[in-house]
């Protein structure tokens, strides 16, 4: 008899399903932590919301469900029960091993795993955030209403080896089809050929980051930005005038650059107050080089502010990869709204999609 639960059936409410034989940098993240910044706790969260929401709604979970995030680096996951994960985000290499059989994987697919079946993330061919999701999303501890790793919080969900992760039941019946079916793909180069993908990947460097100088209006932006001495022109105008080369230094805090802005002396040296920062603000510290808040970003700072991402890109600051070159273009905020709402709409149109199964 077959192991898969048979079509119609659900998964047990909360089973172990997934075991950490190897792993690099990797969390456990849902859509984060929201109404605390007042008392300093960040709100975390998917470093890349489109393609972690994507993610979800392949399976038919709520779009903020929990996902276990692989950052950058090879990993090992077992599957200690039947289940099916969906893969999205950064381009991967990866396999799915199967007693003696290897099956070539990609992100954009959902994939069916039989107990003891190991899926292995090679190498990320392009981007650096892989986002895993199971049906109901994966169960882990909560505080302040979120699953989101923090480690400034007290407790740690830090993914290590030996760690087992445990997936809910999917709230609609899952169309299980076999292995050999499920990842019928055999490279990465053939896999973007496809056009049958659940979910699209898209490429984080596809143009100039846009940002808003204006205060932008709600749910447009990531947040508004504070009172910012450099705001005005000189300073912005330098940003969008010139390339930037990623820092190593980046990480879920921050997008750090390499070249200082190119400016005068009496704008760099300008300061302020501290006050309110969110994700997707652009700061201008002492030595001249830009910072970009990323999701785990603090929540006060005073440093001066140059512009703020506009939400419709975040998502692309987690993959950009060390010495990768961006830059940044001006949008303003009535175009910056009809992107978000565009966005909106495609999530939307991928949930009904995949809920009448073409």
């Amino acid at each position: 008899m077959s192991e898969f639960p048979q079509p119609g059936q659900r998964c047990d409410e909360a089973q172990p399903t997934l075991r950490v034989l190897r792993i690099g940098v990797a969390t456990v993240q849902d859509g984060g932590r929201f109404g605390y910044e007042a008392q300093g706790v960040m709100r975390a969260g998917f470093a890349d919301p489109r393609h972690a929401q994507q993610a979800n709604l392949s399976l038919g979970n709520a779009p903020d469900a929990a996902v276990l995030e692989v950052f950058a680096g090879a990993c090992v996951l077992e599957a200690l029960a039947p289940v099916e994960l969906s893969l999205s985000g950064a381009w991967i290499r990866a396999t799915v091993q199967l007693d003696q059989t290897t099956y070539s994987v990609h992100s954009g697919q959902v994939i069916s795993m039989r107990a003891g079946a190991r899926l292995t993330i090679e190498r990320f061919e392009r981007g650096r955030v892989l986002n895993i999701a199971a049906p109901g999303g994966w169960q882990g501890p909560r505080c302040l209403g979120s699953q989101s790793h923090d480690l400034s919080l007290p407790f740690d969900n830090a993914l290590r080896r030996g760690t087992e992760l445990t997936c809910r039941s999917s709230k609609k019946p899952s169309d299980w089809t076999s292995l050999a079916e499920a990842v019928r793909q055999t490279s990465l180069a053939e896999a973007e050929r496809k056009t049958s993908l659940q979910t699209r990947c898209h490429d984080h460097r596809t143009g100039p980051l846009r940002v808003l100088s204006a205060a932008p209006a709600r749910g447009v932006l990531s947040a508004a930005p504070a009172r910012g001495v450099l705001s005005a022109a000189p300073a912005l105008d330098a940003l969008l005038a010139q390339p930037f080369t990623v820092s190593t230094l980046s990480h879920r805090h921050a997008l750090r650059l390499c070249e200082p802005l190119q400016m005068k002396a009496s704008h760099a040296n300008a300061s302020q107050r501290s006050s309110a920062v969110v994700p997707g603000l652009i700061q201008l510290p002492p030595d001249g080089i830009p910072i970009v808040l990323g999701v785990d970003a603090q929540t006060v700072g005073g440093y001066p502010e140059l512009a703020v991402v506009a939400r419709v890109d975040l998502w692309r600051l987690a993959h950009f990869a060390p010495n990768e070159s961006l830059s940044f273009a001006r949008i303003d905020l009535a175009s910056a709204e009809v992107l978000w709402q565009q966005r909106r709409l495609e999530l939307e149109r991928l949930a009904v999609r995949i809920q009448i199964g073409n």
